[in-house]
């Protein structure tokens, strides 16, 4: 008889925002034995309320976690649990045959971000300019890519390998830039009601106060051929190359600000922001 009464067919289906993120956890971060029936889960005790989360969610009953040195871990057994999780995807060598799994519409950008909080870095480097990297199979990288792309408007990246030497299928996903990673951060995080804190707070640490921080209108057209500026038309090249005079920028920087949706406005801020220009933007 169970010692805590635990809700055996929670990945049944996926059907909440919980249940998405927690699977996206436990793609990037969580452990799946199929010879004992055991689902692991362990994190530094200083995101212990993540973990506490998921007790809440799987469990009917509250139960402890087990203590290591700074770390928390919860271990879940059922077999019912762990046959659901393989048919979506999370088996036990997962790391080298992920692939991302079939979910509604209306869940994926939950899973997206709890695989993120579980297998993706958010780094601060010069002038505070925010850098995000996710690993991940090539296979299950493509989709989060595409996914991104489409919703949030990013232009393609190649992928990062990360060991060459060791000719693996692991790659590395990653974007810079506070505006591009604004439009991530709000896809993935805006109204969410479960994330790691800790993760999330570098991001709001670093956007907050920006005047494109978490605004609706974050999607941009990056595939437009033609940009008006001063009643005429140009291609990103052309209008790079008068932009760089303007502001006295590198045009090849300006290009691919424009190449990745920025918007004249963003460049004429960010510009006017960090060099503390003076100048009139319609002279």
């Amino acid at each position: 008889m169970r010692k805590y009464k635990l809700k055996e067919n929670y990945f049944g289906k996926i059907d909440t925002e919980a249940k998405a993120y927690i699977l996206g956890f436990l793609f990037a971060d969580g452990y799946v034995n199929e010879k004992y029936g055991q689902i692991s889960v362990t994190l530094h005790e200083k995101d212990c309320e993540l973990l506490n989360y998921m007790v809440r969610e799987m469990y009917e009953t509250d139960r402890p976690l087990k203590h290591y040195k700074g770390y928390l871990r919860l271990v879940v057994c059922s077999n019912k649990m762990v046959s659901d999780l393989i048919k979506l995807g999370c088996t036990q060598r997962k790391t080298f045959t992920l692939k991302f799994p079939q979910i509604e519409e209306e869940f994926i950008s939950h899973f997206m971000r709890g695989y993120f909080d579980g297998d993706g870095s958010i780094t601060v480097g010069k002038d505070n300019t925010l850098n995000l990297s996710i690993v991940g199979t090539i296979e299950f990288l493509s989709v989060y890519q595409d996914r991104l792309k489409d919703v949030c408007q990013l232009n393609v990246t190649k992928f990062d390998d990360r060991h060459p030497d060791r000719k693996t299928n692991i790659r590395a996903l990653r974007y810079g830039g506070n505006i591009i990673i604004n439009r991530i951060f709000y896809y993935l995080y805006n109204n969410s009601s479960v994330s790691l804190t800790r993760k999330k707070m570098i991001f709001e640490n670093i956007l907050k106060g920006k005047p494109y921080f978490k605004n609706e209108n974050y999607k941009r057209n990056v595939y437009q051929k033609f940009i008006e500026y001063g009643d005429k038309m140009y291609t990103k090249t052309e209008l790079a190359n008068i932009l760089s005079i303007k502001l006295n920028q590198n045009k090849e920087t300006i290009r691919r600000k424009l190449t990745n949706g920025w918007t004249l406005d963003e460049i004429f801020n960010t510009k006017l922001n960090y060099r503390r220009a003076k100048f009139k933007l319609n002279d």
